[in-house]
């Protein structure tokens, strides 16, 4: 029979944690994971736009399958679908479906179930351990990571799943059942149209835990494993009908990748977990938030470290424990060794900075720290994670404010018109939150813009010809303040920033319509 993660034996795990009558008690977690999620989701919830940054992109493919074949606009003139057997789509699904009034409604409700399930699933995972769950809370403090910055909804919303999942597999192990063989099965299978790459993930955390695990047979490994055959049929069946040619063959990459370029992307990637949270505050006070945040989510491990070094001992000697280290590894495996991207996919490693310290917390929660007093612990993690709120709350209100200018107003009517982005100054607090607003053009008036949906690798939108009525789009303009023509048969342009006597003079043929803030809008002329 399997068994339940809420209902395990609160006295299995460390004696630090187990007060029964004080603020301490673990049976206010799950309280304070509601009240927190439900801070951090008003938040998402309040804000007319988010600063995701490739999100206006997936918002603008999940917009053409909502609306693609309608009389009321033109995507099927200009673009083409492929959706069957694609990877990474559930994002996709969820966001056009019907049911919401509108797919920007439903990317804050997928953004909002992520916030509370993603400390959830930590929850499951450390109470099945049977560790200390307060260190659950702490996973707020990665809400907002490399990930969720740059928009990738799909590895986004695969966290919590990777992680509910590797739950199972601890319960799995401890007790088989039809249930959590049929949740392994089916829920790894899903994870592919999550995001493939953390379905490749859970794949290395699950073979691995199955393979150290000693309660298991030679039979029994290979039974568990072959639980996941429906998710690497998939994956190889994806994989080989996926076009490779004109590419880098992967071996001559990663060969010349690790002779070359690997030693010295040590020094960057050291600095990637100050950077999951350096972007709240931006540049040098981001970097210092950054890093104290870092140092809460290493704190206990180095305490253990230097003054209780049996305390790791007997929590890596203990069987039950032994799947966190097995995460952390893994994940710490994929970050370090990992190259930075492969031929046609940008950031690799970088994606699991956030799942190295997710881990190492999941770690943390079971060494038995009994020289730090467990008023010390919930004290430690409350003071971090209020300290996080108040700076994730200032980046909404400023971001907020600061995007206020881009209303509809300063988006045309579709009427047949294309538009294009000319995004001068990108950056919110050195991000790059305005890169793909162009792209609200197709969200919320249904019309045809420049964007880079059509030309990601993996993407399920194309163009459907290639005759340059669809042009490339050309995002950096702040790194290259030229205009070459590019878009002088489009027939709008929303700019941002201030254009320069020399841009200025490339746009004959456009004059200012609209001007909202920092925005304005440029019709042919």
């Amino acid at each position: 029979m399997s068994v339940s993660p809420l209902d395990m034996d609160p006295s299995s795990g460390p004696e630090l944690i187990r007060a029964n009558s004080s603020w301490t008690n673990e049976k206010f977690v799950p309280i304070v994971l509601l009240i927190l999620g439900g801070v951090y989701c008003s938040l998402l919830l309040l804000s007319e736009l988010l600063p995701f940054v490739d999100l206006p992109f997936h918002l603008s493919v999940a917009t053409v399958v909502r609306g693609y074949g309608e009389s009321s606009n033109q995507f099927s003139d200009y673009f083409s679908l492929q959706m069957a057997g694609q990877p990474n789509v559930l994002y996709i699904w969820f966001c056009s479906a019907p049911i919401f009034p509108s797919v920007e409604f439903a990317n804050k409700v997928y953004f909002a179930l992520y916030t509370f399930m993603l400390p959830f699933s930590v929850f499951a995972l450390i109470r099945t351990l049977g560790g200390n769950t307060w260190f659950s809370v702490l996973s707020f403090l990665y809400i907002y990571n490399f990930n969720t910055h740059w928009g990738f909804v799909g590895f986004v919303g695969a966290m919590p799943a990777v992680f509910f999942l590797f739950t199972t597999l601890v319960l799995h192990l401890r007790a088989p059942s039809w249930k959590t063989r049929a949740a392994i099965a089916v829920g790894s299978f899903a994870l592919f149209f999550i995001h493939v790459l953390a379905a490749v993930f859970f794949l290395l955390t699950y073979w691995l835990t199955c393979l150290f695990d000693k309660r298991l047979t030679v039979r029994g490994t290979i039974a568990s494993v072959a639980l996941t055959l429906p998710l690497i049929s998939l994956i190889g069946w994806w994989w080989l009908g996926t076009e490779h040619s004109g590419e880098q063959t992967l071996v001559e990459f990663l060969s010349n990748y690790y002779s070359n370029l690997y030693v010295g992307s040590l020094y960057v990637r050291s600095f990637f977990f100050i950077f999951d949270n350096s972007y709240l505050a931006g540049q040098y006070a981001g970097l210092v938030f950054g890093g104290l945040i870092a140092l809460v989510s290493v704190l206990f491990i180095g305490w253990a470290l230097i003054m209780e070094n049996a305390a790791i001992v007997a929590a890596v000697k203990n069987p039950e424990h032994q799947p966190a280290l097995i995460f952390a590894g893994a994940a710490a495996g994929c970050f370090w060794l990992l190259p930075e991207g492969l031929p046609g996919q940008w950031a690799l490693n970088q994606r699991f900075s956030v799942y190295s310290v997710l881990g190492l917390i999941v770690l943390s929660s079971v060494i038995d720290l009994k020289r730090m007093p467990r008023e010390w612990v919930v004290g430690i993690i409350a003071a971090a994670c209020v300290m996080h709120a108040v700076l994730y709350a200032d980046y909404f209100r400023d971001f907020g404010i600061e995007s206020a200018g881009f209303t509809d107003e300063i988006l045309p009517e579709a009427e047949g018109n294309r538009l294009a982005g000319l995004i001068l100054e990108p950056h919110f607090r050195g991000t790059l939150s305005y890169l793909h607003f162009s792209n609200y053009y197709i969200v919320r008036k249904q019309g045809i813009a420049v964007s880079r949906m059509v030309d990601f690798r993996f993407g399920t939108v194309r163009r459907k010809f290639e005759d340059g009525r669809l042009p490339e789009a050309k995002m950096r303009f702040d790194m290259t303040p030229d205009y070459s023509g590019e878009y002088d048969d489009i027939d709008y342009l929303v700019v941002r920033g201030d254009l320069s006597a020399d841009m200025r003079d490339s746009l004959l043929n456009f004059e200012e319509k609209t001007r909202t803030g920092d925005w304005s809008l440029l019709v042919r002329r």
